[in-house]
C-alpha cells in the first residue's frame, strides 16, 4: 500500500533528501505504474557568485548555477546552497551594503537558461486511493519567480543592508515546464550614491567579509570617537552612565557629576563630554551657567533587548562638543505647516521566520487571518493617539507595516488588507507571498481628531484563497499639527524656508533644531519659528519646566585585561558568583579562566 505517502510529506519527513530522492522513492513504490518526470542529478553542485563591477552608483554581479536539480539538504550549507522549507529546492543568498538614503532598484538579465517540458507534474498533491494511482497527478508547490530578488533587511551599526536571493528554478505546473537559470547577471542601482570619504569605521569593519561591496563602507561617516577614546584612556574611573527612555531635553547637574566622581569642584566644565556608546557619537552639550547644569537632547533608540539607551559622561583631556545657536532673520516668511508623526506599535508575537519590513525585527503586534482562527481574527481595530491636527486642506499619510505568512500557490495576489480611519475607508493593499508589505494611504485631515483615533485593518477575502494570514507590525500617521497637549513635541518643517505657529506651548517655549539629533542647535524661545535654511528641518519644542533632570547614574568600572585566559566568562555582576563552580570545573581541567562584569 502506498496510500498516504506524498512527496511533500517525504520532503518534510526526510529533510536531508531533495525532491529527486523522493521521486526515486515513488518510482520504487509504484513499480512503474505512474509516469513521472526524471531529472538528471549532478553531485555536490556549488553556486558561483562573481562580482563584475562595484561603484558608488551600482553593483553588478554574475550568479551561476550548475545542474542542481537535486541538492541534498545535509550538503546544502557546505555547498553554498540553502533549502526552501516548502519546496525543498535550493537557493543562495548574499548581503549588500546600501547607501544610507535613496531608492534602490534591481535589474536582472538571464544569460544561460535551459527549459524542459515534463511528462508529468512533480509531486503528488494529495494521497489518493491505490486504484487511482495510474491516473495520479503530481504537483510541486509553486515558487516565486526564479532569478534574483532584493530585500532590504535593516541596519547594522548604522549600515543599511539588503539581501540578494538567487532562485535558479522557475516551475510552471500548468505548462509542465521547468526553467533552470544557469547564469544570471544582476545589477543593483543606487539613486543616491555613497562616495568614499575615508577609512572604514571600526564598528563597520566587521561587515567587510560579509558583504559583496565592502568599498561602500568607506562612505559611511566615522563615528566621532576621538575625544571619547582619549577620555576613556586617560580617566576610565571617571565615567558614569545614564539610562534614557524617552525623546526630550535632559539636564545633568554639576552636583550630579560630582557625586558620580566625574568632576571635582574645581574642574573645567568645558572638558565634560557625553556620548552614545550605541553609535559612538559625541553629543553637543549646552552649559547653563546660572543653573550650573548641562542641557542635551536625547533621541534614544530602543531595541528588542532594552527599552532605553545608555548615555555616558566622562571628563576628557580636551574641550568637548558644545551646542550651537542661531537667530533667524527677522523677515517674514510664508506660513508653513508643522508636521508631526504618531506611531503605534506593540511587540506581542515573535516569528523567527519573517523579519519586519519596518526594521528587520521579528516582533509583531497582531495577526489577521481569513478564515478566522482562535487567536487571529479577520479584522482588528488599532488605537492611534494624535495631537490637534491642522485643518488647512493638507491630507495626512498613514503607513502600515505588514508581512504575509501564507502563500497559496497559483493565486496572485493572495493577500488583501482593507484599511479605514475612524470609519472612513482609505483604501486597500494587495501583494503575493510570504513577504513584507509597506502600504501608504491618504487620509483626509477632516477624518482625524485630537485624542484616540481608530485604524481598522481587515481581510475582506480573495476568491480562491481559502487561507490567508498576515502579521501587523506597526502604524504611523504623518499629519499637519495645529497644537499639542504634550509638554514637548517633535515636528518637521517643509522643504522651502517657512515660518510656523504651534499652539499649546507657552510664549517662552524652548525650541531646538534637532535635524542632527546628536548636535542640535538652540533657537530663540517662542513662536513663530522661522527656518534659516531649506529643509525639511526637524525641531523639538518644549515647556521650560519639561526639561528632565538626570539624577540616577551608575559607575562604569574599567574592565581588567586577562593574562592569557583559556576560558572567558562575561556576565552581569549579580550573576558572577553563580559562575564560580563552572570556572572551578574548567580550572580543574587545566584551563586558565577569567570572569568580568558587564557593568
Amino acid at each position: 500500500m502506498v496510500r498516504g505517502y506524498t512527496v511533500q510529506g517525504c520532503v518534510s519527513k526526510w529533510s536531508c533528501h531533495s525532491i529527486m530522492c523522493c521521486f526515486r522513492l515513488f518510482l520504487a513504490l509504484l513499480l512503474g505504474c505512474c509516469t513521472i518526470s526524471v531529472i538528471p542529478v549532478t553531485a555536490d553542485p556549488v553556486p558561483t557568485l562573481l562580482t563584475l563591477a562595484t561603484t558608488p552608483e551600482a553593483l553588478t554581479l554574475l550568479w551561476t548555477s550548475p545542474d542542481v536539480d537535486s541538492v541534498r539538504a545535509r550538503a546544502a550549507a557546505p555547498s553554498g546552497w540553502q533549502t526552501d522549507d516548502a519546496s525543498g529546492l535550493p537557493y543562495a543568498t548574499a548581503l549588500v551594503v546600501l547607501p544610507p538614503t535613496g531608492a534602490v532598484t534591481l535589474t536582472v538579465r538571464a544569460l544561460d537558461v535551459t527549459t524542459r517540458t515534463l511528462r508529468a507534474l512533480l509531486t503528488p498533491a494529495s494521497p489518493l486511493p491505490a486504484d487511482a494511482l495510474p491516473d495520479l497527478l503530481w504537483e510541486l508547490p509553486e515558487l516565486p519567480s526564479a532569478g534574483v530578488t532584493l530585500t532590504e533587511i535593516g541596519r547594522m551599526a548604522g549600515v543599511r543592508l539588503a539581501q540578494l536571493t538567487f532562485v535558479p528554478f522557475d516551475y510552471d505546473p500548468a505548462a509542465l515546464r521547468l526553467t533552470h537559470f544557469r547564469a544570471v547577471e544582476a545589477t543593483v542601482h543606487f539613486t543616491e550614491p555613497l562616495y568614499a570619504i575615508g577609512p572604514v569605521a571600526p564598528l563597520h569593519a566587521a561587515l567587510r567579509s560579509l558583504v559583496l561591496n565592502p568599498r561602500l563602507l568607506e562612505g559611511y561617516p566615522q563615528p566621532a570617537r576621538a575625544a571619547v577614546a582619549a577620555a576613556v584612556s586617560t580617566a576610565p574611573a571617571s565615567t558614569a552612565q545614564f539610562h534614557v527612555e524617552e525623546r526630550g531635553v535632559y539636564a545633568l547637574a554639576w552636583e550630579t557629576l560630582q557625586a558620580a566622581g566625574i568632576v571635582t569642584a574645581t574642574a573645567d566644565p568645558a572638558r565634560v563630554v557625553m556620548y552614545r556608546p550605541a553609535t559612538g557619537a559625541e553629543l553637543a552639550l549646552h552649559w547653563d551657567t546660572a543653573a550650573q547644569r548641562f542641557l542635551f537632547y536625547a533621541d534614544p533608540q530602543p531595541t528588542r533587548w532594552a527599552v532605553d539607551e545608555v548615555y555616558r559622561a566622562v571628563y576628557a583631556g580636551a574641550p568637548g562638543l558644545r551646542m550651537a545657536s542661531y537667530t533667524p532673520a527677522a523677515a517674514t516668511l510664508p506660513a508653513g505647516a508643522p508636521w508631526a508623526e504618531a506611531i503605534a506599535e506593540e511587540q506581542r508575537y515573535y516569528d523567527s521566520r519573517y523579519p519586519s519590513p519596518r526594521n528587520g525585527d521579528h516582533w509583531y503586534w497582531r495577526c489577521l487571518e481569513h478564515s478566522e482562527s482562535a487567536s487571529c481574527p479577520p479584522a482588528v481595530d488599532f488605537a492611534l493617539s494624535l495631537d490637534a491636527p491642522l485643518n488647512v486642506g493638507l491630507p495626512a499619510t498613514l503607513t502600515v507595516w505588514l508581512h504575509g505568512y501564507t502563500n497559496l500557490p497559483r493565486v496572485a495576489p493572495n493577500h488583501r488588507v482593507a484599511v479605514s480611519f475612524n470609519g472612513v475607508n482609505v483604501g486597500e493593499t494587495t501583494w503575493t507571498g510570504k513577504v513584507g508589505q509597506i502600504a501608504q494611504f491618504t487620509v483626509p485631515i477632516t477624518a482625524a481628531h485630537a485624542g484616540t483615533n481608530t485604524v481598522r485593518l481587515a481581510l475582506p477575502g480573495i476568491d480562491d484563497v481559502t487561507i490567508e494570514g498576515t502579521w501587523v507590525d506597526a502604524l504611523a500617521l504623518r499629519y499637519p499639527l495645529a497644537a499639542t497637549a504634550s509638554t514637548g513635541v517633535h515636528f518637521t518643517g517643509e522643504a522651502e524656508p517657512r515660518q510656523y505657529a504651534l499652539g499649546g506651548l507657552p510664549a517662552g517655549a524652548l525650541i531646538f533644531d534637532v535635524t542632527n539629533p546628536d548636535a542640535p542647535r538652540r533657537l530663540p524661545a517662542g513662536f513663530p519659528l522661522r527656518d534659516d535654511r531649506p529643509g525639511p528641518r526637524a525641531y523639538f519644542a518644549l515647556r521650560p519646566d519639561a526639561i528632565q533632570p538626570l539624577t540616577a547614574w551608575s559607575s562604569l568600572t574599567p574592565l581588567a585585561e586577562p593574562a592569557g585566559a583559556d576560558y572567558l566568562a562575561v556576565a552581569p555582576a549579580a550573576l558572577l558568583p553563580t559562575l564560580a563552580p563552572l570556572l572551578a570545573f574548567h580550572e580543574g581541567r587545566g584551563l586558565a579562566t577569567f570572569a568580568a562584569s558587564t557593568e
